[in-house]
């Protein structure tokens, strides 16, 4: 299910502010569920604060347009590459639109 246009204004709004304050641009992500298919799985996102994990699952969710799933992953769905670059690209993307190449500011390590 979709989030609504403010929600989703208020999700890139508030991890642009978190991301203006930090040195560290990395998101972390952990694959939470996969699917039986493989065509969907369930992926959850944290920023290191103080050298402890935050969630930061749900505003990534919402910044990308998807409704928190119950499991607190953000639905990706697709095979044949890294869903979580995508989910961090795409992201980063919409956080930074006027700066070139802005999908690759915010980087990506696993959990």
């Amino acid at each position: 299910m979709k989030v609504s246009k403010k929600e989703q204004e208020n999700a890139l709004k508030g991890l642009k502010n978190l991301f203006a304050k930090r040195k560290d641009k990395t998101i972390y992500t952990i694959v939470t569920h996969v699917s039986r298919s493989g065509l969907f799985r369930l992926a959850r996102a944290y920023v290191m604060v103080k050298g402890k994990p935050m969630d930061i699952t749900p505003d990534v969710a919402n910044a990308l347009g998807y409704e928190n799933d119950k499991r607190w992953g953000v639905p990706l769905h697709g095979v044949g590459m890294d869903m979580t670059f995508w989910m961090v690209y795409t992201l980063s993307s919409r956080l930074y639109p006027d700066k070139e190449r802005g999908g690759y500011i915010l980087k990506k390590a696993n959990l």
